[in-house]
This record gives structure tokens, C-alpha cells and sequence, in this order.
């Protein structure tokens, strides 16, 4: 009949918006999460990740809940994803692997909160089973002085092949370890070197 119709349409209507808020909710918090671009190339000839937690509201993605932000993290894997497509055809040479340097500078120990290293746990497992070959290496370099004592906590979530593809570097050691894998104009001023990486995977 006609009210049942009528509330079969609000229903629907009301399903649309739904979407079109999550949907936008979703870009929005991509925006933000993962502060990080694509920029130089490492000894070998591929490409470098530079990444910056420590520009995260990790209180506001606690907020946005767990599910939303697995979600980000895979959007902006599958942006990574194509850029890497877009390189490899504007350089005529594969460009699916690539290392990668954590800028932990000003990074607060809220995201060590127990619900933020469960969702942390969720996206290393996503990388990991999604992209297992991509990754050479990964310099977390400049770490805040508590961030052994959660580094020990997070570490054993990493499978052992990954494990022995990450190094922490001291704060100390920061210019001279990033010129083992990355040639001096490729690194931004503020680590030492002569370059000042891009943003490459805004949406």
C-alpha cells in the first residue's frame, strides 16, 4: 500500500545518504592518514616511501573506529599501488619495489594507546598479506625516547622476513645510516640531506 511504500522510499533514501556520508568521511580521513609521498630513488635505482606519523591526530582516527580505518590504509596502499604502475610505464622499467623511511620525529605515544596498536596490528597484517614482495627495506629513523619500550610490544607482530627488513636508527645516526640506501640530493634538508621530498599520493 501506499505507507508502506512510502516507507520502503524514506528507508532508501535514507541507505543513499548513509553511503554518500561514509564515502566521504572515507577520502577525508584518507586525506590525512598517512602523512607520505613518493620521492627520489634509492642506491639501487628504486623508489623511496617517506612517511611522517608524527602529523597524525591519532586521537581523531581513534575516534573514527577501527573498520573505517583498515579501510583508509587500504585505499592508500592501492594508491601506492598505482603509482608504482604509473612509474614503471613512464620509466619503461619495473618500479613494483621500493624502501621506506619513518620519520618518527614528534610522534606522540597516544598512538601506543591498546586500541590504536590493535588497529596498527590489523594493518600490518593487510601489508603484509597484500604486498609481500614490494617492500626492500624501512629506516624508522629519529624515534621519540620512549618508543623502544613500544617498539617491543608492536615488533613481534611483523612476520621474521619483514622483522629483518626494518632497522631503528638513533637519532644520532640519522644522516649517515639514510646515506647507506639513499643518495644525498633524494633526502629532504630536515634529515641531513639536499633534497625535499614531493607528496605524490594525495587523492
Amino acid at each position: 500500500d501506499v505507507a508502506k511504500a512510502e516507507e520502503s522510499l524514506r528507508r532508501a533514501a535514507h541507505r543513499r545518504e548513509a553511503v554518500v556520508s561514509a564515502n566521504a568521511c572515507l577520502e577525508g580521513l584518507v586525506a590525512h592518514w598517512r602523512a607520505q609521498g613518493l620521492a627520489g630513488r634509492d642506491l639501487e635505482g628504486d623508489a623511496v616511501l617517506w612517511e611522517q606519523p608524527g602529523l597524525l591526530d591519532w586521537q581523531g582516527f581513534s575516534a573514527a573506529g577501527e573498520e573505517l580505518v583498515v579501510a583508509c590504509e587500504l585505499l592508500c596502499m592501492q594508491k601506492l599501488a598505482r603509482e608504482l604502475d604509473r612509474l614503471t610505464v613512464e620509466e619503461g622499467r619495473p618500479m613494483y619495489r621500493f624502501g621506506v623511511v619513518v620519520d618518527l620525529e614528534g610522534l606522540s605515544m597516544s598512538f601506543a594507546r591498546p586500541q590504536n596498536l590493535r588497529v596498527l596490528r590489523r594493518i600490518v597484517r593487510l601489508d603484509s598479506e597484500l604486498f609481500p614482495e614490494t617492500l626492500k627495506w624501512v629506516l624508522l629513523v629519529r624515534p621519540p625516547q620512549k618508543f623502544a619500550a613500544v617498539w617491543r610490544v608492536i615488533e613481534p607482530d611483523f612476520d621474521p622476513g619483514t622483522r629483518r627488513k626494518i632497522r631503528v636508527v638513533p637519532a644520532e645516526d640519522t644522516q649517515a645510516v639514510l646515506k647507506q640506501y639513499v643518495s644525498p640530493e633524494h633526502i629532504p634538508r630536515h634529515l641531513g640531506g639536499l633534497g625535499r621530498p614531493q607528496r605524490s599520493l594525495d587523492p
